[in-house]
């Protein structure tokens, strides 16, 4: 019998709590939640940061030191063929170092040199070991009002995507050695251009001036790249006064885990001699 009692009074309880949220609800001023005034205050400090953090300046040194070594058998010395002795396999010693030296000053201006020391040594002595010393890349990054960016100097270029097999690579004079996957190769002289359209376009000019005894000697190398979809898309031209031009053509994607890369290279006959 006292069911129905405590029920409208449980309801009578809930009305008035829910009149209570109605009220403050229109009490509440949306603009102070939803103001553009605090987003866009919000949105600018990741911008300030950069900028901020470009004004910097600083000099930075690092390096990376490798060694290895390998031992060379002598194949009839292993058949037992012949007067083959131990004395005639060899062991090798290898070892390698990059020196970098980093230097960034305001407004986007930054200088960078790798030195490169190699020693290589044949046998257990190292009165046979010789020392290399090379400067792989030295070049000065600048910009023109953050719309143009610049580098000049010998550098190193990445171009195009895949590991093993680079026929895109128009600039590098030194080719990937699969031997050693992680070396770092050696710079070409030149200027790059890198003009970046929002975040889905860029475009690059790369100015290279290796065997150039005149103003008409230079190479000239632009690339485009842009998104299509869901994958990168890359189009590149290799041109020089008296030679053959080069075409390349590079696309990265993924489908499921898997990810894909491509390159393919173009000319009408070829620049090599045989």
């Amino acid at each position: 019998m006292n069911k129905l009692p405590n029920f409208l009074l449980i309801l009578l309880i809930s009305s008035s709590v829910f009149a209570q949220d109605i009220d403050l609800l229109e009490s509440t001023d949306e603009a102070a939640l939803f103001g553009s005034d605090s987003v866009i205050e919000e949105s600018q400090k990741p911008i300030n940061k950069i900028i901020e953090y470009s004004q910097q300046k600083s000099v930075s040194f690092s390096g990376q030191i490798r060694s290895f070594g390998y031992y060379g058998i002598n194949r009839n010395w292993l058949m037992k063929k012949g007067n083959y002795s131990w004395a005639d396999n060899n062991l090798f010693n290898y070892t390698d170092s990059d020196f970098f030296l980093d230097i960034r000053l305001q407004k986007g201006v930054k200088a960078f040199v790798d030195l490169s020391v190699v020693n290589l040594s044949s046998g257990e002595s190292t009165a046979n070991a010789t020392t290399a010393l090379a400067v792989k890349e030295l070049f000065m990054d600048f910009n023109l009002d953050r719309k143009v960016y610049v580098r000049v100097g010998k550098q190193f270029l990445k171009f195009g995507r895949t590991y093993f097999w680079n026929p895109v690579d128009f600039v590098n004079s030194e080719r990937k050695s699969f031997y050693d996957m992680d070396a770092l190769r050696s710079g070409t002289y030149g200027t790059k251009f890198h003009v970046p359209m929002g975040a889905a376009n860029n475009f690059y000019m790369f100015v290279d001036s290796t065997d150039v005894e005149n103003l008409d000697d230079f190479a000239v190398v632009t690339r485009y790249e842009f998104l299509w979809v869901s994958s990168e898309v890359g189009l590149s031209m290799w041109n020089r006064r008296g030679y053959t031009s080069n075409y390349g053509f590079d696309a990265s994607t993924r489908f499921m885990s898997l990810d894909i890369k491509t390159e393919v290279a173009m000319s009408y006959g070829s620049n090599q001699e045989y």
